[in-house]
């Protein structure tokens, strides 16, 4: 059902071992806050819209997409994002190497793929056409320097291929959170959402 549902939409797929739920969530209120009406399936109960789910009449569709069963390799998504591979769900999976073979098929079946280079594992083994960071030495497209981390939040600075963005605001603490943000954001940057309607100053 998710993969004909994401042939039909400008689709975005978050995968990855941890943070899907929080990255999709993230890129589901941009585009809300964008007003572009999107539809959107992720695992957990979000405020926003009040549940996992929602249906909307823009173009655009945000989903997270679960490895677990293997299922990630029938989602062809107009961009994929991979947070991180680790080995999980060894009912499922043999090794390292065949949850790798997973996402490099969810790779190839993607138009475009944003991935982190804070992981060792995607490093060796995809070949993304973005990549983020929150290192400045791992010449990553985009990553963060000034990271603070304080009792309301989490401020960063942005950078986009040596160019200062500006400073990211966030209400929720953790690197974690931080490189979760760290996408939407990128996302919303490559797609021309201007800056004023993004956590950015």
């Amino acid at each position: 059902m998710l993969a004909a549902l994401i042939k039909d939409y400008y689709s975005i797929a978050v995968a990855g071992t941890h943070g899907k739920t929080t990255t999709s969530s993230m890129i589901g209120h941009v585009l809300l806050d964008a007003e572009l009406d999107p539809t959107i399936v992720v695992g957990g109960e979000v405020s926003s819209w009040g549940g996992n789910a929602r249906i909307g009449q823009g173009p655009y569709l945000v989903a997270e997409a679960d490895e677990s069963d293997g299922t990630l390799a029938k989602l062809s998504a107009t961009i994929g994002v991979v947070t991180n591979i680790e080995l999980d769900h060894t009912d499922h999976y043999r090794d390292l190497q065949d949850v790798v073979d997973i996402f490099q098929r969810f790779q190839q079946q993607c138009e475009m793929l944003v991935a982190s280079l804070d992981c060792q594992v995607v490093c060796t083994s995809l070949k993304p056409t973005l990549t983020y960071s929150l290192n400045a030495d791992r010449n990553a497209t985009y990553f963060a320097t000034d990271i603070h981390f304080h009792a309301n939040g989490t401020t960063a600075t942005v950078w986009e291929r040596g160019q200062r963005l500006g400073q990211l605001n966030l209400s929720v603490l953790g690197e974690h959170n931080l490189s979760n943000a760290w996408r939407q954001l990128r996302l919303a940057v490559t797609w021309g959402f201007p800056l004023p309607k993004l956590p950015i100053a």
